[in-house]
């Protein structure tokens, strides 16, 4: 290239269109998203939440606290009880069917035990539990729920299973998606259980992630995790989870990284801390862990090849960011489109790979419904000094149309085009339409000097 062309480099005129697939930043893809029909808490959502219905407030809480600090005294003075032979063995014919999916012939069972007058409360309370067993195994919310909370209302149960009971009830507001209950319930499970409660915290926490509620997930995450000696492993990538959601970064990479010693083979714990180390702005460290999950199969979604390819490109890898998508579309991972041939177009192009640039961006014109391609087609000829196929590209960009703010790069290649092939009459009609163009005007203002 000659030195003119070095002084007034063509990037500076053109703004360098090339570059702006590469230099967008990685941080436009999502890296957690997944495509499925369960949210982070694994929960279906159905349809979105209306937030309002479900939020407790100060006051309702500490009417809660204090009824259950009465509940608590209540309970601690009931005494674990027995029931009869014929009743023991009635209930352990029901666990089996139960056991065996025959939910039908376990509410035969246990019904007697409910509404016969010579049942203790006790023994009705406990075949109410095993209704709700059924009930749940069966889906039917509603029956469960009504159930659980008539056994509760009994009384005659002990502490300990009052207690049981009561997260029982929890788990199907929670499952029913009525996050309001669940909270409430969970609360009082709090309140009157002895002990910590760390899988309390957790439930609350997940009903706060699903509401959005942040900091209210985070400060139910960080509970759980101070009162667990031996947190749960769904418990700590839960709290990786609501900790990137909050920026708390530090905390999530620590934690992802202790539970890929343990499993390697989660492909949800690779993908999240590489989503992690790239907030932190650690992509050296993102795309080691990047090719390190490819290595094992986990780099398959679109998403995250193209995070993949970006990330080299980022760390001055074009050659393979290009091989990278290449290769998905040609198995199908990626489909084609012209997006994706105008990012391995620009990662060919920064690996000086000029040939191959040219056929991507070809691929890419054919999909394009508008001349912004056969632009940066103009720009890789302009790079290998190829003035006739420039000049064409350019012009074609300028047929096709729908260039918007772009219009003013292609009359500026022409000119350039035009001067270089010793046509200085027809580069200087271009300059001085460019010049009409806001972005083109100090550039093509300089070229005109320099022809005068």
């Amino acid at each position: 290239m000659n030195s003119f062309l070095l002084i007034f480099s063509i990037f500076s005129f053109l703004g360098d269109p090339v570059f702006a697939a590469v230099k967008k930043s990685v941080k436009d893809v999502e890296f957690l998203t997944q495509k499925n029909e369960k949210s982070d808490s694994g929960f279906k959502k159905d349809k979105k939440i209306d937030i309002s219905k479900h939020q407790v407030s100060e006051d309702e809480v500490d009417i809660i606290k204090t009824e259950a600090e009465a509940l608590k005294k209540k309970w601690l003075l009931k005494v674990p009880q027995s029931y009869s032979l014929s009743t023991t063995k009635r209930f352990e014919r029901a666990q089996r069917y139960l056991a065996s999916g025959n939910f039908g012939r376990a509410l035969e069972l246990v019904e007697p035990v409910v509404t016969r007058p010579s049942s203790t409360g006790y023994e009705k309370a406990k075949a109410l539990i095993l209704k709700t067993q059924a009930f749940m195994s069966m889906k039917e919310y509603a029956d469960a729920e009504k159930a659980i909370t008539q056994a509760i209302a009994i009384g005659e149960l002990s502490y300990t299973e009052q207690c049981e009971a009561l997260m029982f009830l929890a788990q199907i507001h929670l499952v029913a998606q009525n996050y309001k209950a669940a909270k409430i319930t969970l609360i009082k499970y709090i309140a009157v259980s002895s002990d910590k409660v760390p899988a309390a915290h957790i439930m609350l926490g997940t009903i706060e992630h699903e509401l959005e509620n942040l900091k209210s997930a985070e400060k139910h995450v960080n509970q759980a995790l101070s009162e667990s000696e031996n947190p749960q492993e769904p418990w700590l990538y839960f709290a990786s989870v609501v900790y990137l959601k909050t920026k708390k970064y530090a905390k999530a990479e620590k934690i992802l990284k202790e539970l890929l010693e343990k499993r390697q083979n989660n492909k949800n714990y690779w993908m999240t801390l590489i989503g992690v180390l790239f907030e932190e702005e650690k992509t050296t460290e993102a795309l080691q862990y990047l090719e390190l999950a490819h290595k094992q199969g986990f780099v398959t979604a679109s998403s995250d090849i193209n995070n993949r390819a970006a990330l080299l490109s980022q760390e001055k890898i074009p050659y393979k960011a290009a091989l990278v998508l290449e290769q998905a579309i040609l198995n199908k991972d990626i489909p084609e489109s012209q997006k994706a041939y105008e990012f391995i177009a620009s990662f060919w192009f920064v690996a000086k790979e000029y040939g191959r640039a040219v056929e991507a961006y070809k691929k890419a014109s054919a999909l394009a419904n508008s001349g912004a391609v056969e632009l940066l087609l103009g720009q890789v000829y302009l790079e290998q000094e190829d003035w006739v196929n420039a000049e064409k590209s350019f012009q074609a960009a300028v047929k096709k149309g729908n260039l918007k703010n772009q219009v003013g790069n292609a009359v500026l290649g022409l000119g350039m085009t035009a001067y270089f092939q010793d046509d200085k009459i027809t580069a200087l009609k271009y300059f001085s339409k460019a010049q009409k163009y806001k972005q083109q005007k100090e550039a093509a203002s300089r070229w005109i000097g320099f022809l005068k």
